[in-house]
This record gives C-alpha cells, sequence and structure tokens, in this order.
C-alpha cells in the first residue's frame, strides 16, 4: 500500500478532531486519562506546541520542514526528557 504525507486543510479538521478524541479514548483505556485533558487541542488555534523524544529524528526533521521551532527541554513527572517545539500561525 502507497502512503503518503500532505499537509492538513479546514476540511480535514473533522477527521483530525475524531482521531485525537479516539486518542483520548485509548489512553483513558490504557491507564493515562489526562491526555489532552478536555480542552486540547483547540479548533480555533494559532499557537501549536509539540514535544518527542530526543531520539526521534524522523519527528524532528518533518517539525523543522513544517516550520516548529525547537524551544527547549522539558522533563515529566517521571523524569523521562522530552523536545519541545512551537509554530505560531497567523490566524487571519
Amino acid at each position: 500500500m502507497e502512503r503518503f504525507v500532505r499537509k492538513a486543510t479546514a476540511e480535514d479538521l473533522p477527521v483530525v478532531l475524531d482521531l485525537i478524541e479516539s486518542g483520548r479514548r485509548i489512553m483513558r483505556e490504557n491507564g493515562n486519562p489526562h491526555l489532552w485533558g478536555d480542552s486540547h487541542p483547540t479548533v480555533e488555534t494559532n499557537n501549536i506546541r509539540i514535544d518527542t523524544h530526543r531520539d526521534n529524528k524522523p519527528i524532528q526533521g518533518a517539525l523543522a520542514e513544517a516550520g516548529f521551532h525547537y524551544c527547549g527541554i522539558i522533563h515529566l513527572l517521571d523524569g523521562d526528557e522530552r523536545l519541545t517545539y512551537q509554530k505560531i500561525t497567523d490566524s487571519h
């Protein structure tokens, strides 16, 4: 099966939100009831923040290509390290 990646459009939003809710459900069922809480991500956002593992080079490259900027390192409550990225888009 051939696969490709493309940027999402506004028309994709309902599907994206369904996927996010599916991810929330799976995480709740597997002991992580707090993933994104009930408020994230929002539909109207121009400030997108993402974190990833240091060894996840493919995602780091994809984030840079998509215009995300490296912000620094955070440590989760369990001590795990994550690299953080942010992208602020024009909301107009």
